[in-house]
């Protein structure tokens, strides 16, 4: 099994020699830095990639001509589990409050504007780059991992980028860096499927990753702030919940309801309410 603590501390430490360097990362680089993991054949390419993202020089400065022109409502956003770009198109159905109870619900961020990085915008070209997985599509990757087949990955992996640069829009008043929450997201996915626990079926795969995603963004939020208030715990809660009403409404065909978002997400109907009235405050 991965020493996950051994290989997050390698990962880390080669990407700031790429960085440093400005040159690329080799395959058989990759294999030397990692040897000892026990990396499979596909692991050692999702770490190639990974390493070789446009995100690793972020920290360049953009100069005024390098800024992006073009219009961001020309650009469609592709979101896998997603009927809309919007949350306040989703309700909890079977509570049937006030139709105003939309306002309750954690905004979707313009993915356009999370970061004003040159880096990031080509980032997000190459997610789109790579296609939509529809939920048919990413049911049959669930199955396949599920049943051992490690060729899934890549595929699920792809399904999941535009999804984890959503979620991290959830998180844009935090004063972390876009770019670094949105790798730590992708990084923390691809751990948890190279060491899946035991789960039954595609919707409790589903979860686990989202949780796990979650998980990392709060790590990351707390090790670069020092904030360990409650509002942080908040923050993750609500992105959650955001994210499992938008996949629970396509799941099912029907808005739902507290408790059923509450069976998802395992957090008790009253937090749920005491988070959406905090997001109905936020917005008053």
């Amino acid at each position: 099994m991965i020493d996950k603590n051994l290989f997050l501390e390698t990962l880390h430490e080669v990407a700031e020699i790429a960085a440093t360097s400005g040159e690329k990362i080799k395959p058989e680089e990759v294999h030397k830095y990692f040897e000892g993991m026990e990396l499979s054949p596909e692991q050692e390419k999702m770490v190639y990639e990974y390493l070789n993202l446009p995100p690793e020089a972020k920290q360049a400065p953009v100069t005024e001509e390098e800024e992006v022109t073009e219009d961001a409502e020309d650009i469609e956003t592709v979101e896998v589990y997603s009927t809309t770009d919007s949350s306040k198109d989703i309700q909890i159905g079977a509570d049937h409050a006030a139709e105003d109870e939309e306002d309750d619900v954690p905004q979707a961020k313009d993915v356009e504007k999370l970061s004003d990085s040159v880096y990031y915008r080509m980032y997000l070209d190459e997610v789109r780059g790579r296609g939509e997985a529809d939920e048919a599509k990413m049911r049959e990757l669930y199955q396949q991992i599920l049943q051992g087949d490690q060729d899934a990955v890549n595929g699920i992996v792809d399904g999941w980028l535009m999804r984890i640069i959503h979620m991290a829009g959830m998180y844009d008043d935090v004063p972390v860096n876009m770019e670094d929450l949105i790798q730590e997201g992708n990084m923390a996915l691809w751990m948890a499927l190279s060491a899946l626990p035991e789960v039954e079926g595609a919707a409790e795969l589903d979860s686990y990753l989202e949780k796990q995603v979650v998980a990392a963004f709060e790590n990351h939020i707390r090790e670069v702030t020092g904030d360990t208030d409650q509002v942080q715990a908040v923050l993750g809660k609500a992105a959650l919940l955001h994210e499992a009403r938008k996949y629970l409404a396509k799941e099912n065909s029907q808005d739902p309801s507290i408790r059923q978002l509450s069976e998802y997400t395992h957090i008790s109907p009253e937090e749920i309410q005491d988070i959406l009235a905090l997001q109905k405050e936020k917005t008053e």
